[in-house]
């Protein structure tokens, strides 16, 4: 329960001290005054004691009247307002008290600074209580430790959820965008249901989070583990992603190519996986593991040779080696010739590609600004609609085609269709060329660095064959080299591979628990217990808008909607079809609604309601009578206050045989007072 005890408004000016002291009871407070009286300069102080000022548009003291940071006007005489305080005694369902201080204006005390002193200290002066300070409307207000908003939700026992942001990730619901289910200001609050609610927070559907967290709906957690779900199923499918674009940059490295592994999530088992490079040597595919394997074979095999390995034993080896090395050059360099070739004109058909996109592009843009035109025509009953020129009245085709041509030509929706299909497929055929690019460059770079091999080869052979032929084969030495380092290579690659595989296996074991998670997720959007709340939601706002004289529809047909919890008619918000007086009801029903809701169930409601001047729009008091009649048989442990300007008949008819705090402004609200405690 969240409850008022005391308000005082201390306001000191060049002539003395001003303000006013009002006690709140539990149950029914009425605020009575004309309109000159400034009751709503009360009302809106007690949302600028909370923090909550942002309910009436705006933030620190320019949202309060002049007499608070201004001037006092009273008794034909104005007064300069030289500092001004508000302090609010508040309690909780617990029965704890706090008192709050906040400046308005102040020389030393910014209007973010909040005093909280932990006790009753307006109901109960004469004891000295410790006291905090805090900050409101800065970074962290809301979730930090000397954040007033986070001490005021610990405080009301709440644990406020955090719900989905339009820029993705999650909000917290901030007290701010609460309290405008009960809290009903006058300039505003009247225009719609929750009309204050600011939307500046970024909170996807932010109504509909506020009414599930009233009535503690139990699609606020399946919503949030619905939402856990798809961010961890997304998170998986981007580190598996970033996985395999690294696993395929690695087998680039070697011109090999990647099997037995899908680019998105999948369920697989370490005795089953059967991942593998397959790397391309002499237009061959070899395992990589085999073809590994192989080189350290030779290896092994050079640096075993027990016999002399000067190059006159090695001429006729070396000789037939040259030979070979030749070969391999000659194959290379035709091998890149022809996929240089095919690079050429894979990179020509994207170019063309992409430009023929691009006109079927503009192709699209002027048939469907045609079709529209031809609508607009068929709706204005013009001739060119009815496929007869304006002028002549002669049969014309939707078509840019000679009408001397009889074929009959495509109608601008086919047309549409058509080009729709090219431009799918040559999005398919650019990504494919694409692809086919990216791999050309990966092949053609490895073939250059082959070619040079060879060619250093073939240098330090024919160096050796002119060479003293008792020195130590240059060629040897050298192919012994080249084998270790590219041992060392494919080892390293070897150890980065294997260590991918154990990545894949562990976020297979991930994926494999979220696809379970999400399984076990409710099949229904709503729990039984949800639909009883909207049940009864939507016949207590039935029962109230009857009895507070709505006319506008026939109750009956009036339901609340599962998609926003609004009241409808025939799927339409009510309000479209409602006059100015029933939108008024509707809103006093929706409220208490809420509230007699919440007494049936557990749920999250303060148990606090506010109205500041609910007879708008000249309501006939005898519905205004059943309107406050309602709050006073409402049970539970509550607090309702009104604030009211009817005149005095009207306010002793309503009252009658009800039971309530009674507030009343006979001149001014602020006055002279003599000390504030």
């Amino acid at each position: 329960m969240f409850k008022i005890n005391k308000l005082i408004i201390e306001i000191n000016t060049d002539n003395g001290l001003f303000g006013n002291k009002i006690n709140f009871d539990s149950h029914l407070n009425i605020i009575h005054g004309n309109n000159i009286t400034g009751k709503s300069t009360c009302v809106n102080v007690l949302l600028y004691a909370l923090g909550l000022e942002e309910l009436l548009g705006g933030k620190k003291e320019k949202t309060m009247k002049p007499v608070l940071r201004d001037e006092v006007d009273y008794d034909y005489k104005k007064f300069k307002v030289t500092e001004s305080n508000v302090y609010l005694e508040i309690e909780n369902n617990v029965k704890e008290s706090i008192t709050i201080k906040r400046s308005i204006k102040s020389k030393t005390r910014d209007a973010n600074l909040v005093s909280v002193i932990l006790g009753p200290k307006l109901t109960n002066p004469a004891i000295n209580y410790k006291s905090q300070d805090m900050y409101i409307h800065s970074g962290g207000a809301s979730t930090n430790a000397l954040g007033f908003h986070t001490y005021l939700e610990q405080f009301l026992n709440w644990k406020l959820p955090y719900v989905t942001s339009f820029k993705g990730g999650e909000k917290k619901l901030y007290l701010q965008t609460i309290f405008p289910a009960f809290f009903i200001e006058q300039v505003r609050g009247w225009s719609d249901f929750l009309a204050t609610v600011p939307t500046y927070y970024g909170i996807k559907n932010v109504t509909n989070r506020v009414i599930e967290f009233l009535l503690n709906l139990d699609v606020i957690n399946t919503q949030k583990k619905q939402v856990e779900v798809i961010d961890k199923k997304q998170n998986i499918m981007a580190q598996w992603k970033n996985t395999y674009n690294n696993l395929e940059k690695l087998s680039q490295k070697i011109s090999s190519n990647i099997e037995g592994i899908s680019n998105k999530p999948e369920i697989i088992h370490e005795d089953s996986l059967n991942m593998f490079l397959v790397i391309k040597k002499d237009n061959k595919e070899i395992f990589f593991q085999d073809y590994l394997d192989k080189l350290r074979q030779q290896l092994l095999s050079l640096e075993t040779i027990e016999e002399d390995t000067t190059i006159s034993n090695r001429i006729e080896e070396s000789k037939k080696e040259l030979d070979i090395l030749m070969e391999q050059l000659n194959n290379y360099e035709l091998y890149y010739r022809e996929l240089s070739n095919t690079f050429r004109m894979e990179h020509a058909n994207y170019t063309e590609r992409k430009e023929q996109l691009q006109d079927i592009e503009e192709d699209l843009v002027k048939n469907k600004d045609f079709a529209k035109l031809l609508k607009l025509g068929s709706d204005l009953n013009l001739s060119l609609s009815k496929d007869a020129c304006p002028t002549c009245h002669q049969s014309i085709k939707e078509s840019l085609l000679p009408q001397s041509i009889q074929q009959e030509p495509m109608s601008i929706n086919e047309n549409i269709n058509f080009l729709e299909g090219q431009r799918s497929m040559l999005k398919v055929a650019i990504g494919a060329s694409d692809k086919t690019i990216t791999q050309c460059k990966a092949e053609l770079e490895m073939l250059k660095n082959k070619m040079n091999e060879t060619r250093l080869s073939i240098r330090t052979i024919k160096r050796e064959l002119i060479s003293d032929d008792r020195l130590p084969s240059y060629a040897h030495i050298e192919k012994i080299i080249y084998l270790k380092n590219e041992v060392k290579h494919l080892e390293e690659v070897e150890k980065d591979f294997n260590e991918y595989m154990m990545l894949f296996l562990n976020l297979s074991q991930e994926w494999d628990g979220i696809l379970e998670e999400e399984a076990s997720l409710p099949d229904q959007y709503f729990s039984e217990t949800d639909l009883k709340k909207l049940e009864d939601l939507q016949r207590c706002f039935r029962k109230y808008v009857t009895e507070f004289g709505y006319e506008s529809k026939e109750t009956d047909k009036i339901e609340i909607s599962q998609d926003r919890y609004f009241p409808t008619v025939n799927g339409f918000d009510m309000k479209f079809d409602s006059s100015a007086s029933d939108h008024i009801r509707a809103i006093w029903a929706y409220t208490i609604a809420l509230y007699a809701v919440s007494t049936k169930y557990e749920c999250n409601h303060p148990g606090f309601i506010l109205f500041d001047e609910p007879g708008q729009h000249q309501i006939n008091t005898s519905h205004i009578k059943e309107f406050v009649k309602a709050l006073y048989q409402l049970n539970g442990n509550n607090q309702f206050i009104v604030a009211t300007s009817l005149q005095k008949e009207e306010f002793l008819e309503i009252s009658k045989g009800i039971e309530f705090n009674y507030i009343h402004f006979d001149y001014k609200s602020i006055k002279p007072m003599d000390s504030i405690f």
